[in-house]
């Protein structure tokens, strides 16, 4: 296999351990690249040529098209965003990754949060430098962590379209993370709390 590999200038690429969504993503891949040399591959015997199939040119025009194309979480095609030096094409392309991630990750449907909603910040939270919001630390990839639910009211909802909200904490056994402090808070750190759950916490305190 290595020998096959080395003669037609494959590169072996091994997976993150333990972390299935970059399986997921090799899988898709392989899927694309698999359809379109089928494609390319039959387009090839219709053609009734005398001449060898090329692989080559064909992944070759898989990967033009790919690297051409505009993606929808981007914007960009992936051409343009290699070559690029422009700072704010590059702060918006995240920003717009950032988003993406934010919701698609969010365990709580945006049209429910509203102010007063009662939710549980249910991830390890520390206070940011400037006091205002709750950011998530880095922490170690396969790092096993206890996290106390802390009680919290939506307070505002006008940065939604960051995937931010204003949150009232209501009860906290953290010394940083001050009770009745208003901070902003990525959704993704939120889950919809049950009343009676929420108000044993909140009683707790």
């Amino acid at each position: 296999m290595h020998q096959l590999c080395e003669d037609n200038k494959i590169k072996i690429v091994r997976g993150r351990v333990r972390h299935p969504q970059t399986q997921g993503c090799v899988e898709n891949l392989n899927s694309q690249i698999s359809q379109s040399l089928r494609i390319a591959y039959n387009s090839y015997l219709r053609a009734n040529s005398n001449t060898k199939w090329n692989i080559q040119a064909a992944l070759q025009a898989y990967l033009a098209a790919y690297n051409g194309k505009i993606y929808a979480v981007t914007k960009e095609t992936p051409n343009s965003l290699v070559i690029t030096t422009d700072t704010v094409t590059i702060a918006s392309v995240k920003e717009r990754i950032s988003q993406y991630y934010s919701q698609k990750n969010s365990k709580i449907p945006r049209k429910v949060l509203r102010k007063g909603t009662k939710v549980f910040i249910v991830k390890k939270v520390r206070v940011s430098a400037d006091k205002k919001k709750l950011i998530e630390p880095p922490s170690h990839k396969f790092q096993q962590q206890n996290v106390e639910k802390i009680a919290a009211e939506i307070a505002n909802t006008r940065n939604m379209h960051l995937s931010q909200v204003d949150v009232r904490i209501k009860s906290s056994t953290h010394n940083h993370i001050l009770v009745n402090r208003v901070y902003t808070i990525n959704v993704s750190c939120l889950a919809l709390a049950k009343s009676v759950s929420w108000k044993a916490k909140v009683n707790k305190k």
